[in-house]
C-alpha cells in the first residue's frame, strides 16, 4: 500500500487529475441520459402506445443542486 493510502497526506495531483476528468466524463454522460429520457423515450413511448403496447414510464430522477 502507498504511504498516500495510509495515512493523513493529501490527494496527488495527479489523483485529483483523475477524479476530476471521471467526473466530467460521467456528468457529461448524465446529460446525455437526461436528454434520453426527457426527449426519446416520450416519442418511443407514444409509438409503441400507437402499436396498441402499454407505454413505457420512467421515474423522475432529483434534481441536481
Amino acid at each position: 500500500m502507498a504511504d498516500q493510502q495510509r495515512g493523513d497526506f493529501p490527494p496527488t495531483d495527479q489523483a485529483v487529475e483523475v477524479k476530476q476528468e471521471i467526473t466530467r466524463e460521467l456528468n457529461h454522460q448524465l446529460t446525455e441520459l437526461d436528454q434520453i429520457i426527457e426527449k426519446d423515450l416520450p416519442i418511443l413511448s407514444q409509438k409503441i402506445q400507437a402499436s396498441g403496447i402499454s407505454i413505457l414510464q420512467m421515474p423522475k430522477r432529483p434534481v441536481k443542486p
